[in-house]
């Protein structure tokens, strides 16, 4: 298979590190309507995926699509599941990742129990860090949310991690869950963990990894399961008292191709200050630019429909977008909506869908981040995005659904 996420990387994948799995969690309320989140290991999964996915598990289980969520860990060491017309990805790919879907959905709710919440965040040093800053001012503490469902058996855990899954650099062409992978073969509890990954457009573990090995990988992957397991964990009051999911489509702006002068000017920019660097992680941040600018012009794209999701299991929300967005972004927004909801909200990026970076609003220059460079969005698309995120927040609040919840995690290999 095609393995995604670099420019820099071409050709085919030639084995496996580590096993990729689609993951899925339900939760059930005592009247029996059930929620399930999917989780693939794939660098995404578009909203054509999505849909798919989502419409398999709802005839097998007469459940409403709205109650199903489709979401992708952000892996650059799988094959991709944004296709967008590409003809490199057969049917029977996305045919398999469906049956797979529909398998762990089915086992996840099958197997329900009854389970006692709780929650723990923490902000954990040594694994992310601000990738489109200097060495010297890229320190991050990267935000952890952690929900444990105990039951009769092994833990249940979701955990909603915010980092570039990127341990593993363009040389590798094996399979690997990357980030999340090895920190789950480095839980000792044998918990079962199901990774969301949030706002983490400008996070990677480009100045925390000392080199992009396996070792490496599974040193940063202890380094978070430490992190998981040292969680203080607080009972979640109210968990699954109710479980309310709205999602909402938006029709909004593509941006054009850059014009050709303004894209050679950009090339010369970079290239000469290329020249100056020497540091080898801020050489990377150029390179990714200058790949950028290499690529064909995308096709001609007046519009993109893009779903926004949310969901209330009565003590906490989940707000699910098919963005990448920043660190600075997400923060805002979980502040922002927390403070309006009366209870945390937490970011799951790469959700029912992938349409790639949120643009910051600034103008296009040498000093642009990215992000900025890789999207292909007007600025204003965050103003209309924020206005529909709180819409999401608004109308759950109004929603009247009383429900309680069960829980279940089960894995399906897809490697």
């Amino acid at each position: 298979m095609p393995m995604a996420g670099f420019d820099r990387r071409s050709g085919l994948s030639t084995g496996v590190l580590d096993e990729l799995y689609v993951s899925a969690i339900a939760l059930i309320a005592d009247d029996g309507t059930p929620f399930v989140l999917v989780s693939f290991d794939l660098l995404g999964a578009d909203r054509k995926l999505c849909m798919a996915v989502c419409k398999a598990i709802a005839a097998q289980s007469g459940m409403d699509e709205t109650d199903i969520w489709v979401s992708a860990t952000h892996t650059h060491s799988a094959p991709s599941g944004i296709f967008y017309g590409r003809t490199n990805y057969c049917a029977d790919y996305t045919a398999l990742l469906c049956e797979k879907s529909c398998k762990a959905a089915e086992r996840a709710l099958r197997e329900a129990q009854s389970v006692c919440a709780a929650l723990g965040t923490a902000q954990t040093e040594g694994i992310a860090s601000l990738r489109d800053r200097p060495r010297t001012q890229a320190e991050y503490a990267m935000p952890l949310m952690l929900l444990r469902l105990e039951g009769a058996g092994a833990p249940v855990m979701l955990c909603r991690f915010t980092c570039h899954a990127t341990v593993l650099d363009e040389h590798n062409t094996l399979f690997s869950r990357d980030l999340p992978g090895a920190a789950a073969q480095a839980l000792a509890d044998g918990s079962r963990c199901l990774f969301l990954n949030g706002a983490c457009a400008d996070l990677s573990t480009r100045y925390t990894r000392a080199q992009s090995t396996p070792g490496e990988l599974a040193r940063i992957g202890r380094l978070m399961a430490s992190t998981l397991e040292g969680l203080r964990m607080d009972t979640c009051d109210g968990f699954g008292s109710r479980i309310r999911a709205i999602r909402r489509t938006l029709c909004i702006p593509r941006g054009g191709s850059l014009p050709d002068a303004e894209r050679r000017r950009l090339l010369v920019d970079l290239q000469s200050r290329k020249a100056a660097v020497t540091d080898t992680a801020a050489l990377r941040e150029i390179d990714a630019k200058l790949a950028v600018l290499a690529r064909q012009p995308a096709a001609a794209e007046s519009e993109r429909a893009v779903d926004i999701s949310a969901v209330d299991f009565g003590s906490l929300i989940l707000l699910g977008l098919p963005f990448e967005v920043s660190s600075a972004d997400g923060r805002m927004m979980e502040a922002k909506l927390s403070a309006a909801a009366e209870k945390p909200v937490f970011v799951a990026c790469y959700t029912g869908g992938y349409d790639g970076y949120l643009p910051s609003g600034a103008p296009l220059c040498a000093d642009s981040n990215y992000q900025d460079f890789a999207s292909r969005y007007p600025p204003q698309i965050r103003q209309t995005l924020f206005q529909c995120v709180k819409s999401c927040i608004d109308a759950l609040g109004k929603m009247k659904t009383e429900k309680t919840a069960k829980g279940n995690v089960y894995e399906q290999p897809i490697s």
